[in-house]
C-alpha cells in the first residue's frame, strides 16, 4: 500500500473515531440531563427528605444512585486536555510523541504567537508522517472511546438502580396510603 492510500485510510479511521466520541459524549450528556431530572422529582416535587419509613431509605438509595450515575456522566464529557489523561500516565509514547492533530497539545506547545513555528514543524513531515500522525489519532482517540465507554456503561447501570429504587420507593409510598 502506498503512503498517499495509508493517509487516506488512517485519516479515515481517525474521522470515524472521532464520530465515536460524539456519540459517547451524546450518551453522557443524555445520563447527565436523565439524572438530575431525577435528583429534581425526588427532591424538588415528591420531596422524600419529608417522608418517612421504608419509602424514604429507597428514595435516599434512588439519590445515591443517581448521584453516581451523574458522576459518571459528568466525567465522560469532561474534556481531557493532556494527552497522559487520555491515554494514562504510564504510556511509554506519550513523551515523545508530537500530537500535531490534538487541540491542546497545539495550544500549549505553540501558544498564540507560535503559528510561523507549528507550519515550519507540519511542512517537514512527509505524506508517511503524516499517515503515522492519522493513525495515532485513530489510537489516541479509540483509548478515549473505550473509556468514555465505560463511564456510560457505570451512568447507565447506576441510573438503572435509581430509576429501580425511584419504584420501589412510589410503590411503597403507595401502599401505604391505600
Amino acid at each position: 500500500m502506498e503512503n498517499d492510500e495509508r493517509l487516506k485510510l488512517y485519516s479515515a479511521y481517525a474521522e470515524t473515531s472521532r464520530k465515536w466520541t460524539s456519540t459517547m459524549d451524546s450518551k453522557g450528556t443524555f445520563f447527565s440531563a436523565m439524572n438530575a431530572g431525577i435528583l429534581a422529582f425526588l427532591w424538588g416535587s415528591v420531596k422524600i427528605d419529608q417522608w418517612c419509613g421504608a419509602e424514604r431509605w429507597f428514595g435516599f438509595a434512588a439519590t445515591a444512585s443517581s448521584l453516581f450515575a451523574l458522576a459518571a456522566a459528568i466525567l465522560v464529557i469532561t474534556p481531557r486536555e493532556r494527552l497522559s489523561l487520555l491515554v494514562g500516565k504510564k504510556s511509554p509514547w506519550t513523551s515523545s510523541y508530537k500530537p500535531l492533530s490534538f487541540y491542546s497539545y497545539i495550544a500549549k506547545s505553540y501558544g498564540k504567537d507560535g503559528l510561523k513555528e507549528l507550519v515550519r514543524d507540519v511542512r517537514g513531515l512527509d505524506t508517511e508522517a503524516f499517515a503515522y500522525e492519522a493513525l495515532e489519532q485513530h489510537f489516541t482517540v479509540s483509548l478515549v472511546i473505550q473509556r468514555k465507554s465505560n463511564w456510560v456503561f457505570r451512568s447507565a447501570f447506576f441510573t438503572f438502580v435509581s430509576v429501580s429504587f425511584v419504584g420501589v420507593a412510589l410503590l411503597v409510598k403507595l401502599s401505604m396510603q391505600g
